[in-house]
């Protein structure tokens, strides 16, 4: 049996060559058709697993932005129809701080005598909590807090009770100060019922009962800017009851 006769692989590489050059002339020529670009070849996926591959290899930038974007706007919904517009704000300003606990509890105890005004179905005491330690010496914070107050005052027709003690009730006091006859009423004690409604059961030293000692005002709209706004009158009637059941 005769062998086969090996190619010379030099020979074998020229011959694929000018193989592939005749088939190029023909292309350009147009005696066959051209065939695509490798780059111009596309892997399409086949099964459901790929083709999630290939939009998430696509498009994932777009999806992940999506996501973020609904997110965001399924907690702002969520915040607004949770929200609650208050019907009356009282304002705790003390030179001793108040904890938060307490300002619930007299949200709570006001809250009982006090009606909807805003219409809403819901009745919503807010209490603001302007109070702060005055042996911090921490000014900027202390200033803070008393422009927050002062705002409350100028604009916030719905805030006419202020809880005091014998030191802050001065500052509205003190001959000098431009909120001097800013309240209606002077400052009446809070009664033991008051006190019994604000205790607090709790382990969280950060809960701190109430002290005593305070005393609570009703500030005027007589004369004001914020007078004969709409629901004044409401305003004043329900300050007013909350006053009664906090004092006497």
């Amino acid at each position: 049996m005769a062998k086969k006769k090996k190619v010379n692989p030099i020979i074998a590489e020229q011959r694929r060559a000018r193989e592939e050059f005749l088939k190029l002339k023909k292309m350009q020529s147009g005696e066959i058709p051209t065939e695509p670009k490798p780059s111009e070849v596309a892997v399409k996926p086949k099964t459901l697993g790929e083709k999630l591959k290939n939009i998430w290899y696509h498009d994932k930038y777009f999806i992940i932005g999506g996501l973020l974007t609904c997110i965001i706007i399924i907690i702002m919904v969520a915040q607004c129809v949770k929200k609650v517009d208050p019907d009356l704000q009282i304002v705790v300003f003390t030179y001793d701080t108040v904890s938060d606990a307490s300002c619930e509890k007299i949200s709570e105890f006001a809250q009982k005598h006090c009606e909807d005004i805003n219409g809403d179905g819901k009745v919503k005491v807010q209490i603001v909590n302007c109070s702060f330690s005055n042996e911090l010496g921490d000014l900027q914070y202390r200033n803070t807090l008393l422009q927050k107050m002062q705002g409350i005052i100028v604009a916030e027709e719905n805030a006419l009770l202020f809880i005091t003690d014998d030191e802050s009730i001065k500052y509205f006091s003190a001959a000098d100060s431009a909120l001097n006859g800013v309240f209606d009423t002077e400052p009446l004690p809070l009664n033991e019922a008051f006190y019994e409604a604000c205790k607090i059961k709790s382990d969280n030293p950060l809960d701190f009962e109430l002290k005593e000692g305070l005393s609570i005002s009703c500030r005027k709209l007589e004369g004001t800017l914020l007078e004969g706004k709409d629901n004044s009158g409401k305003y004043i009637k329900n300050s007013n009851a909350i006053l009664k059941a906090a004092t006497e």
